[in-house]
C-alpha cells in the first residue's frame, strides 16, 4: 500500500506541482522522473503527504 505524495518540481524551468501514489518519498521521485523522460527536473524540498 502507498500513500498520496505531492510533489512541487520544475520541468525544464516551468513549476509544476503533481500528486502520485508511492510507498515512500524517494519512490515519489522516481515516478516524476520516470514521467517526464529527457527532461530536466530539480524538486523544490522533498515530496509531501497529502
Amino acid at each position: 500500500m502507498g500513500y498520496e505524495y505531492i510533489c512541487d518540481f520544475y520541468v525544464n524551468n516551468i513549476r509544476t506541482q503533481e500528486r502520485v501514489v508511492a510507498p515512500n518519498s524517494s519512490g515519489a521521485k522516481k515516478l516524476i522522473e520516470a514521467r517526464y523522460p529527457g527532461s530536466k527536473i530539480r524538486f523544490v524540498g522533498s515530496p509531501k503527504i497529502v
